[in-house]
């Protein structure tokens, strides 16, 4: 259910980089934990009190800021494979540009170093953050 008025106002209030960072630690971290972090929490205090919108549920954020902030788009459900293992980790120059660029490609898992039994998970995903990673692949 995104709504495309508040994410603006949110947007507008907030500016580019803060509406990022909150919906990508949304995703990424909150999904997870089940909670917002603090810093969302009182981000979302403070924009329910300028703008006069009624709070929201942990579950009705999620489906409400369930957006790619980079193209905008709705991001949909797919499934996709878990690799396990040891992987090289990512320079912060990487992880900026992806978080840039397609931050949500999900076009795999990753699983714990161990290898366990389940091969697939549930993830959300941009389409328009999958063609740049494909283009840039290219």
């Amino acid at each position: 259910m995104v709504s495309a008025p508040l994410i603006a106002n949110f947007w507008k209030m907030f500016g580019d980089e803060r509406a990022t960072k909150f919906v990508l630690a949304l995703h990424q971290r909150s999904r997870i934990q089940g909670r917002l972090q603090f810093w969302q929490e009182s981000m979302l205090e403070e924009f329910y009190r300028n703008t006069e919108t009624a709070p929201l549920d942990f579950k009705t954020v999620l489906s409400t800021f369930n957006i790619c902030p980079v193209h905008q788009a709705e991001l949909l459900e797919d499934t996709v494979s878990i690799e396990y293992g040891t992987r090289k980790a990512l320079k912060p120059a990487e992880i900026d540009r992806a978080n840039n660029t397609y931050p949500f490609a999900s076009t795999v898992k990753y699983g714990p170093c161990w290898v366990e039994a389940k091969t697939t998970a549930t993830v959300f995903y941009c389409p328009a953050c999958r063609d740049a990673l494909r283009n840039e692949r290219a």
